[in-house]
């Protein structure tokens, strides 16, 4: 099996940063040649400007920069995403994708890597997912975070996962909000399935990922008493929404934003 992984902001260490390629097993009871046998490429979600290649000594992995910040201020800058990812999984080995992401939104970069394999139909390849911290998507899959999420992220097996997306093509592992513009509340009309959540003003609609069928659970935005709805689509309509990806801003207001269960799950390494 042959793994990518990306890493975080190079402010912290970050747990795939110590973990010593020659030692993983793969889950399944490999042999020895298939513990000696992993590829490690690291795919680095780094704050600063410009992606570049370096190569470790040693035991250290291939290291490839993508500009997070770049991949999420402009659909143009996805490109840099895009064409690393095309040379990694040019090579038809490749089964397994560890996602390590640091910095302020790692749930968005592992999002940005996750609607990349569903645009280019590779929803085969396995992803492992490692953080410094607890974030959505760790609590919406239940999975390890810091040292211990390293080696599960390797070694654990996959299993089949409801993917969310929305009707931009983007998808959605933490936690999305529908919101209204400048502040103010939002207006229209939301309903998950056929169970209305509101229709006339709400504060907001926040909606997540659930690890298993439906696929998507959605709830007004109270602070008391939070009620939530499960089910395939989760829809808001009305003049002008504010759609959040996992702590991205879409930049532009629309008229009707869907997060939805996919038509192909995601293999996410988790328990």
């Amino acid at each position: 099996m042959k793994v990518l992984v990306g890493t975080g902001s190079r402010e912290h260490r970050h747990p795939m940063d110590t973990l010593d390629a020659s030692r993983l097993g793969i889950a399944g009871r490999p042999s020895d040649e298939e513990r000696t046998s992993v590829s490690l490429a690291v795919l680095r979600a780094s704050p600063e400007e410009g992606g570049d290649e370096t190569h470790g000594n040693g035991g250290s992995p291939r290291r490839l920069d993508v500009d997070a910040e770049r991949v999420f201020s402009s659909r143009n800058e996805r490109g840099e995403l895009k064409e690393v990812m095309g040379t990694i999984l040019a090579d038809e080995s490749l089964t397994r994708v560890v996602v390590a992401a640091g910095g302020g939104d790692p749930d968005a970069f592992l999002a940005a890597v996750l609607a990349r394999l569903m645009a280019i139909e590779r929803l085969d390849v396995e992803i492992g997912y490692v953080t410094h911290t607890t974030t959505p998507a760790t609590e919406n899959y239940s999975l390890p975070v810091g040292e211990q999420a390293a080696a599960f992220a390797v070694s654990a097996p996959a299993v089949s996962t409801p993917l969310i997306r929305d009707d931009t093509g983007a998808a959605l592992v933490g936690i999305g909000h529908h919101r209204g513009r400048d502040g103010h509340k939002l207006e229209g009309e939301g309903i998950v399935d056929d169970t209305r959540l509101f229709a006339g003003e709400t504060a907001g609609v926040t909606v997540r990922p659930t690890p298993q069928a439906p696929g998507v659970r959605a709830s007004l935005d109270r602070r008391w008493r939070r009620r939530w709805v499960a089910g395939r689509a989760a829809q808001t309509g009305g003049p002008a929404i504010v759609v959040v990806r996992d702590g991205v801003v879409a930049p532009k207001t629309v008229r009707r934003s869907t997060f939805y269960r996919h038509h192909d799950d995601w293999k996410l390494v988790r328990p």
